[in-house]
């Protein structure tokens, strides 16, 4: 039996085909909800793809928050890849973590009770002095969650070999 090996980092595209949405069961109340997964052909990838979507997760267990912002990331970068005309893709990655920070507050508060060690984005917000000492608690949370989805876009964006090193 010959097995095709899929070159994920080729482009975005290409790693973006690794996810699909799905669908969970229905719960006791027939509520259901929407996740992104791997797909069968990236499930049985023999090389360091599940190495490095763990990396993005940056020591958190797998969640769907994660694989969701992975996906956004990637659908930004197809997006904007069509239009980019320079060599900018960190810069590009200080604008989509903007554009995927979420701005309401309930959900910044999730996004941290869902794991408490995302507190150590502020905490680097702090150290690289960030975080006025006037900001409010909404501010401070928005910043913590953009330096995570920024971190995750820029190793995206060096793994698909668009920005050296």
């Amino acid at each position: 039996m010959t097995s095709t090996a899929i070159n994920w980092y080729l482009t975005a595209g290409t790693l973006r085909s690794a996810f699909e949405l799905r669908t969970r069961e229905p719960d006791h109340n027939g509520n259901t909800s929407e996740f992104y997964a791997f797909t069968k052909e990236a499930r049985q990838s023999t090389d360091d793809l599940a190495e490095f979507v763990r990396e993005l997760h940056d020591e958190e267990l797998p969640n769907d928050w994660r694989y969701q912002i992975i996906v956004q990331i990637l659908d930004a970068l197809i997006e904007d890849s069509e239009y980019k005309s320079d060599d900018d893709w960190l810069g590009w990655a200080f604008n989509v973590a903007d554009q995927l920070t979420s701005v309401y507050t309930s959900e910044l508060a999730a996004w941290f009770a869902e794991n408490p060690s995302r507190t150590s984005y502020h905490d680097e917000a702090i150290e690289e002095s960030l975080v006025e000492y006037e900001a409010s608690l909404s501010d401070r949370l928005m910043l913590a969650q953009n330096i995570c989805i920024r971190k995750m876009a820029e190793q995206i964006v060096w793994k698909l070999g668009l920005e050296a090193d």
